[in-house]
């Protein structure tokens, strides 16, 4: 677990991290709420190579209805 991590819109939150193959991906949430912000992807050498951040979410009666 990380603290103080952002997201690619630069909300910040605790990541629950997963390394294999020397890369490191982080989900990224919110630490009071705990709603899923996000993620990143980082290199062996900790560089940030992939983001993406959850701007809108929805609720919807049944799939591939949109919202």
């Amino acid at each position: 677990m990380v603290r103080g991590v952002e997201d690619s819109v630069g909300r910040e939150g605790v990541a629950v991290t997963r390394t294999g193959d020397g890369e490191r991906e982080e989900l990224i949430f919110d630490d009071e709420t705990f709603t899923f912000l996000g993620e990143r992807e980082l290199d062996a050498g900790g560089s940030v190579y992939g983001t993406s951040a959850v701007l809108e979410r929805a609720v919807v009666d049944r799939v591939g209805q949109r919202p």
